[in-house]
């Protein structure tokens, strides 16, 4: 009960601000969700130079990798300052007219933590001249089964820059929580394997891979999964020419 009035407060609060309006996510543990934030037409212009910093009260229940939209010609990008602290930014030009609304959308995974909530705090979000503070939005996670302790050991986050041209190199930021064995296989859509990297025993903690493409690597959608003895992850991306 006390979890459903704390989200009431929050999403009571958000109704007040007119100009920005931040929804809740829910999810289940171990899958990927997703907070909207939406943006009113008066605060648009043809050329949008946005940005924006929030901090999480909980990182064991969400993990951010990204900051996405559905309007073309934006470019999107999320900086984690450390476990808390994250700065995004979304810039380009809008096609068609300024009559409706925009959505960011700040995706991650929902985590078995030792909390089914996340608060994220915006220190402000400016967009153009126009800077809102004191915003909030929360990530309410979901048990499958039995509650869990947290027992998420591995992230990997998406890679940057994406996509990359051939001859170029991209990194993805990873963390254990564990020393671990860690391995990075790079294969096409077709199952084909480009790269098996073994990175051997790696201590806990924040860390960095990086790969180089060659000027003759095939132009396409490639995926790199990240294995370690206590879990798995994937992520997709693209080689241009």
């Amino acid at each position: 009960m006390i979890k459903y009035i704390f989200i009431f407060l929050i999403l009571a609060s958000n109704l007040l601000n007119s100009q920005i309006r931040i929804d809740s996510a829910f999810g289940k543990i171990g899958l990927s969700t997703e907070m909207a934030i939406t943006i009113s037409p008066e605060l648009l212009e043809q050329n949008i130079n946005m940005e924006g910093k929030f901090t999480l009260s909980n990182p064991t229940v969400f993990f951010p990798d990204s900051v996405t939209t559905l309007a073309s010609g934006l470019n999107c990008s999320l900086t984690r300052l450390n476990e808390f602290d994250y700065e995004f930014t979304v810039s380009g030009a809008l096609s068609g007219d300024l009559t409706d609304s925009l959505d960011i959308f700040i995706v991650g995974e929902l985590l078995a933590g030792y909390d089914s909530i996340c608060v994220l705090n915006f220190d402000y979000i400016k967009v153009g001249s126009t800077i809102l503070s004191d915003l909030s939005g929360i990530v309410v996670s979901e048990s499958i089964g039995t509650p869990l302790p947290y027992v998420r050991r591995t992230v990997l986050s998406m890679n940057y820059p994406n996509p990359i041209l051939a001859g170029e190199s991209t990194e993805w930021a990873y963390k254990i929580d564990l020393p671990s064995e860690v391995r990075f296989i790079i294969y096409d859509l077709t199952g084909k394997v480009y790269e098996d990297i073994d990175l051997g025993l790696v201590p806990p903690g924040q860390h960095k891979f990086v790969f180089q493409t060659n000027p003759t690597f095939a132009a396409g959608v490639y995926l790199i999964n990240f294995i370690s003895p206590i879990a798995s992850n994937k992520r997709m991306f693209m080689v241009i020419k």
